[in-house]
């Protein structure tokens, strides 16, 4: 296939290899699934929340981009707000489907530029990212002094 190999950038092989914040016991009192159920990419995201999140972990499986990038959402999450964590995940989206560079808060995205010129990947690298996004919403219409 020709074009595939830039879509595996040496910092999403080693967030794959070596992900931060992931944990095979993870609990926390909020929980975040993410799953693609074409290709079978499934996570869980863990986290306390009080003001900010806290706690940040994540477990499961996937291909390298989504766990790369599933690891690159978690270890950004600790210590905001849902409404700052939901602002984040915004702007990756936007950028991973072609609106714009890659957000400034973690240089480690850029080497997710490549997914969008894989439409067949693009879920990989935001599946994790959507479903933080939504359970943001959803907890932050049920509760929103945990804004």
């Amino acid at each position: 296939m020709q074009g595939t190999p830039d879509l595996y950038h040496p910092v999403i092989l080693e967030l794959s290899k070596n992900p931060p914040h992931f944990a095979r016991d993870a609990s926390g009192a909020c929980t975040v699934h993410a799953i693609n159920h074409y290709c079978g990419d499934k996570f869980q995201i863990t986290f306390d929340l009080d003001v900010n999140v806290q706690n940040p972990t994540f477990q499961g499986y996937g291909c390298a981009v989504s766990k790369a990038a599933t690891a690159v959402l978690v270890a950004g999450m600790g210590g905001r707000t849902l409404l700052e964590v939901s602002a984040r995940c915004k702007q990756v989206l936007a950028f991973l489907n072609g609106a714009g560079e890659a957000p400034q808060f973690d240089p480690r995205l850029q080497a997710f530029a490549a997914v969008r010129a894989h439409p067949g990947r693009l879920q990989c690298a935001t599946l994790s990212w959507q479903a933080v996004l939504d359970e943001c919403d959803r907890l932050r219409k049920e509760s929103p002094e945990s804004v």
